[in-house]
């Protein structure tokens, strides 16, 4: 079991000169990840160094750098999206220079605050193999996919307590669910649902196993199959209501010390060199614009519909998760 508790670190202010501490989830760092790309080449550049501190979801490496308060070792956190926003902004994070923002694709780019950067995003869908059996059909809403008898205890799910993968289902349904309808999806979807994992990589891991036949996860989770094993068999449906664009992003703590290696470190996080390796080591789509696209990419579907984070989204985070677990209370 892991247990996020780096209480020994005590102050940033032991940090070695020119070393960046970086709160993230586990698999942006690591061999092959976008993570240690981006480490390497900061080192060489600017001679910072990079410390990652990886946590099994962005939650819980937000939930630390809360925990932490004004004290917290970390200089940069990665991996904050929409349905985690409203937490980050209650903590204190620099505003983030214009420059970083000047080649972001469009409507990528914050409305209000400059705290956090895009890096990457990707569109939330539900993801099969379409060699086991009942295959969803082109155009299958998400209501029907929570009321098809032949799904029940074949999905997988993130939780929504502690994956900002799981809290953004939450909004996207939210989106697409006026209040009379959004617990008769919920309450159905559980039917479907096997088990509940705590964030994405174990979810998926219970997919590939073939403990599970579905999965909530992106539409473009196939690219790897494609671009690593030549399998073209795993698929993500594109649903008429909309799939739920989910935006990453990464901020610098007003409390570090390190603020000049971080900006430079967030500037080589939007470079071309690195967002060119976003689509191949984090399996997502390069926040940065002109950026071109592997083949295992350009090959997969685009939704026509795109669905944002509401206006409201924020306020109602809190309540919809309190919703969500009570509606998880009846999984059996």
């Amino acid at each position: 079991m892991y247990w996020p508790i780096f209480f020994f670190w005590g102050s940033a202010a032991f940090a070695l000169p020119n070393e960046l501490t970086v709160y993230t989830y586990d698999s942006f760092t690591g061999a092959g990840s976008l993570g240690e790309s981006l480490s390497a080449l900061s080192k060489k550049k600017t001679g910072c160094t990079t410390k990652f501190v990886p946590f099994a979801t962005a939650g819980e490496a937000l939930s630390q750098v809360a925990l932490e308060g004004p004290k917290t070792a970390a200089d940069i956190l990665v991996g904050v999206d929409q349905s985690l926003r409203a937490r980050a902004d209650a903590l204190a994070f620099d505003e983030l220079p214009p420059s970083l923002f000047s080649k972001l694709q469009s409507g990528l780019e914050p409305k209000a605050s400059r705290r956090w950067l895009p890096f990457d995003y990707g569109y939330l869908s539900i993801v099969y193999d379409d060699r086991r059996k009942d295959v969803p059909p082109p155009g299958m809403t998400l209501m029907g996919f929570a009321t098809h008898p032949a799904y029940k205890k074949r999905l997988v799910l993130e939780d929504a307590r502690t994956s900002s993968l799981g809290r953004s289902l939450l909004t996207w349904t939210q989106s697409v669910f006026p209040k009379a309808e959004y617990a008769t999806f919920w309450t159905s979807l559980f039917q479907q649902v096997l088990t509940v994992s705590p964030g994405w990589s174990a979810a998926y891991g219970l997919f590939l196993s073939q403990e599970a036949d579905f999965v909530f996860s992106y539409t473009t989770s196939p690219a790897y199959h494609i671009e690593k094993e030549l399998n073209p068999h795993i698929k993500a449906m594109i649903f008429p209501e909309g799939n739920f664009r989910q935006i990453e992003m990464a901020g610098i703590l007003k409390s570090s010390k390190q603020k000049k290696c971080a900006v430079k470190w967030l500037e080589l996080l939007s470079s071309t060199k690195i967002q060119s390796e976003v689509p191949r080591r984090q399996w997502m789509y390069p926040a940065r614009s002109g950026v071109k696209l592997p083949t295992s990419f350009t090959s997969l579907p685009v939704p026509t519909k795109v669905i944002d984070a509401p206006e409201n989204a924020a306020q109602a985070d809190a309540e919809l998760v309190r919703q969500w677990t009570q509606f998880a209370a009846g999984l059996k």
